[in-house]
């Protein structure tokens, strides 16, 4: 069944209570966290009005054979043959798995031949790595992997250097293009969707002195592209050369070689096809469409990209982004007109239902940045995977790809999601990786739904330069166990509680989300229908009416606040509102660096704790009693059970440097963190903002605080791991040398280390038994110690002294409490104390009065 976090499980009918919530009013969702009990091989039945499918919250009517539908009040009939439906979950959702039949669905595939994938490797290597025999590294582990492909899968190979050279199959022959072949002089590379004549072109080159086949067919001459027999493609691949390099960053022509493959993948396979495109890129993008630096030039940062001094960065952005369009089957023309016009939107094209679909992976094994930053778009919209090392030659570049493919039956491929709506209720956006696609009410029968169904509402969170692309309708790509998305919502509410408005507003909503995707496993379309409940304010009031009176006494609000605001409290949840908080602020950072200042993103995350603890936080001062005045002055305050969290949270939020403390880290890596963990549930989030820190003591991991630890009281060897969920560090805080780890300055294999070491063996063991063994994708293992150049990874996290570790006292001495009465309006920097931090959001709490508007 499927999990759902809300921010605020009931919710709100007036304007104020919506105004108190301060974020928008959101779920994370986890489609596929658990399987069902039983698959229901009976046709789901969709309602005649709205298209939402039968489901428990529904009235069924067997004497008349009807049932109502909650989203839209339809009444529809049922089969004569109806005897109930199975459904898993509680009374605030439900959950049913449907295998449709292949005379109904939309997705059905007639044969294996339709799984498809696409290798694309960079030839380039340095001099410098001749010794790590890299290039060898990285065939060896491809073709490994080749054997752990589904069977009777076809597959195409590509690989590039200063051009693009398209393999067929059976040694048939090597079609090489070079960019100046479909470029013209002085022409941007944007006309490459924009000509017409390019795919006619391409064929002549893949076809020469060939009937040309036609788009999506499977006739021979396509076939001869695709390899069929793995063990005829591992010999070739294993057969092939290196291009050896001086430069670090010679002609590639990484872009191109996208361009071509995701041409292939969607022009040149059957209807239907889907599959993945796996990409390796040894360098950066310096040739051709999508180059992020030429030669020259030095390669962009942050503060190059905040002050538009990365001369590509827009260029490179806008060409994969349409790049990803085209994986998911739109089209070359509308691909460029979505990603390169100002006003053309992605949702203003119908993606054809048998349309050919792929997520993209990139792997890379580069010390210097590849362009991720730019590709994220790319791999995002088609529910890709990004991993990056140091080298192809590293454990976990081989325990990344091995695990990926053999996630591949357990993930949903071309899943494409669908929301349905009660009324009271508006759909604003979706946040994480996927695509937008149409609206569902953009049909000539629910045209007049769309602006009652799906918000136009631009929010403080939303950037300028985002394109409103509203819909109801989502292409997720390939969706793991764990993936997770975020769904935001509109409430229609009154101006008050006493407008007469308020009558005509539901006492409960009802959500449906449909998934739609191939089960790999089961080689069939499947469907997989969620549907929620949540009372309103307003229902909570009218089922309050019903009861009698309850006393307020203990309760954490004032006496004058009503049941009604307990309730609404009580459906708060703290850490669903701070990552979903997290979601908002990064799509807007990603959208808008450059144009908005980064320090207004990262004071919203301030100002929105401050009123969500003025509103729901029952901030108080302390009670206890000092003789002391300076004592009184810097007494303590006192946060509520339930909001307890939220400034650990925020604190750790605004300090990330994974995801918002972004200047020190570089832009591929920010790409990195961002597309991780717009995929994370809800747990693996919260350790994603606030790691999880613990020492290694008698065979056990002992939790500890991460923002309280000081390594300057360890007086013995001791280890310390931090889970960050996409890294693990295992750090040796040694004291004699003879402690000392034989650590490189850079990448460290925990493999080999562990021979050096007997302690640090017996520590992989336990994380492998306790941390690692359950992830989708292996978490990058970096052992590090004292003085050693990646300790920075947890440094970072920790006190820089033992007086930060103190717990705040009551009785301080004159000069602190100087310094923080002093600095209590003062915005705090990015690396401030959490004592300072903690301090200042608090004052400002009990500073602010709560119609502050700020």
């Amino acid at each position: 069944m499927a999990s759902i976090d809300f921010n605020w499980n009931v919710f709100p009918s007036t304007k104020l209570e919506e105004r108190h919530m301060v974020t928008p009013l959101g779920c994370m969702i986890t489609p596929f966290a658990k399987l069902a009990a039983s698959l229901l091989d009976s046709e789901p039945l969709p309602c005649s009005l709205c298209g939402a499918y039968l489901n428990a919250y529904a009235q069924k009517d067997y004497v008349h054979r009807t049932w109502r539908c909650p989203m839209c009040s339809k009444a529809t009939s049922l089969p004569t043959n109806f005897k109930g439906q199975d459904c898993e979950g509680g009374t605030s959702h439900y959950t049913s798995d449907f295998l449709l039949p292949s005379d109904i669905s939309l997705h059905s595939r007639s044969h294996d031949g339709n799984l498809v994938f696409a290798l694309v490797i960079d030839l380039y290597q340095h001099t410098d790595s001749l010794q790590l025999h890299e290039f060898n590294h990285l065939k060896q582990v491809i073709a490994e992997n080749l054997m752990r492909l589904p069977p009777n899968s076809r597959v195409l190979l590509v690989t590039f250097s200063d051009s693009v050279k398209v393999h067929k199959s059976r040694y048939e022959s090597i079609v090489e293009i070079f960019p100046d072949a479909l470029h013209g002089k002085g022409e941007d590379w944007s006309t490459l969707f924009a000509n017409d004549s390019l795919l006619v072109d391409l064929k002549a080159r893949l076809f020469p002195g060939a009937d040309v086949p036609s788009q999506n067919r499977d006739d021979r001459a396509t076939l001869l592209l695709f390899w069929d027999s793995y063990e005829e493609l591992i010999a070739y691949i294993e057969s092939l050369k290196p291009k050896l390099t001086h430069s670090y960053k010679p002609d590639r022509a990484t872009g191109l070689a996208m361009f071509i493959t995701i041409l292939i993948c969607s022009s040149f396979t059957a209807k239907n096809s889907y599959g993945k495109i796996l990409a390796f890129f040894s360098g950066p993008a310096s040739s051709g469409p999508g180059a992020i630096v030429y030669p020259n030039e030095t390669i962009r940062l942050h503060k190059d990209i905040s002050n538009l001094r990365a001369p590509h960065f827009a260029s490179a952005s806008k060409f994969y982004k349409a790049l990803g369009h085209c994986s998911v089957g739109i089209s070359l023309h509308n691909s460029f007109v979505s990603a390169y016009s100002t006003t053309g939107k992605v949702v203003d094209f119908v993606i054809p239902e048998n349309a050919s679909g792929f997520s993209i992976d990139i792997y890379t094994g580069s010390l210097d940045q590849v362009g991720i930053y730019e590709m994220r778009a790319m791999v995002s919209s088609s529910g890709g995977v990004l991993v990056i090392t140091d080298s192809f030659t590293s454990a976990y570049f081989r325990n990344s790809l091995e695990r990926n493919l053999q996630q591949f039956y357990k993930q949903k491929q071309n899943c494409k999601l669908k929301v349905l709506t009660s009324p009271g209720i508006k759909i604003m956006r979706l946040v994480g990786n996927c695509t937008e696609l149409q609206s569902s009410y953009q049909t000539t029968k629910h045209r007049v739904l769309h602006c009652e169904k799906i918000s136009d509402t631009v929010t403080k969170f939303d950037s300028s330069l985002r394109k409103r692309n509203d819909t109801n309708q989502w292409h997720l790509g390939s969706v793991s166990p764990s993936g997770t998305f975020a769904i935001f919502f509109e409430m229609q509410t009154a101006h008050s509680s006493r407008s007469t408005a308020l009558a005509a507003l539901p006492a409960e909503i009802f959500i449906q989300f449909q998934f739609r995707y191939w089960d790999s496993d089961l080689k069939a379309p499947k469907l997989r229908v969620v549907t929620i409940r949540r009372p309103t304010m307003r229902g909570v009031g009218i089922t309050l009416s019903k009861q009698a009176p309850i006393s307020l006494t203990g309760s954490e609000f004032p006496e004058n606040d009503t049941l009604k605001q307990v309730k609404f409290y009580e459906g708060f949840d703290a850490k669903a509102w701070v990552i979903l908080l997290a979601r908002l602020v990064i799509s807007k950072l990603d959208t808008s660096l450059g144009f908005d200042l980064f320090d207004d993103v990262v004071t919203e995350v301030d100002n929105c704790i401050v009123k969500i603890l003025k509103y729901f936080g029952g901030v108080e001062a302390s009670h206890t009693s000092y003789d002391n005045p300076l004592a009184k002055m810097s007494q303590g305050y006192i946060i509520s059970d339930r909001c307890a969290s939220l400034p650990t949270l925020a604190y750790n939020l605004r300090r990330n440097s994974q995801l918002l403390n972004i200047f020190n880290s570089s832009p591929d890596e920010t790409a990195l963190n961002h597309h991780t963990f717009m995929t994370l549930d809800l747990s693996d989030s919260c350790r994603f903002l606030s790691p999880a820190l613990y020492r290694v003591k008698d065979g056990q991991l002992v939790s500890l605080p991460v923002e309280r630890v000081s390594l300057e009281s360890e007086t013995e060897q001791t280890y310390f791991v931090l889970d960050c969920v996409s890294q693990v560090i295992v750090f040796n805080q040694f004291i004699l040398p003879s402690e000392k780890l034989p650590l490189h300055h850079s990448e460290n294999d925990p493999g080999i280390l562990a021979h050096t070491s007997a302690e640090l063996k017996t520590v992989l063991l336990l994380l492998d038994s306790n941390l690692l063994h359950n992830r989708d994708l292996p978490a990058k293992l970096i052992v590090t110690q004292r003085n050693h150049s990646q300790a920075r990874y947890l440094m970072a996290w920790l006190c820089k002294s033992l007086e930060e570790t103190r717990e705040p006292r009551a009785i301080v001495s004159w000069w602190g409490t100087f310094k923080r009465l002093v600095l209590a309006n003062k915005p705090p920097s990015l690396d401030v104390d959490f004592d300072h931090y903690y301090n200042h959001i608090l004052s400002r709490v009990r500073a602010t009065s709560a119609d502050a508007d700020f």
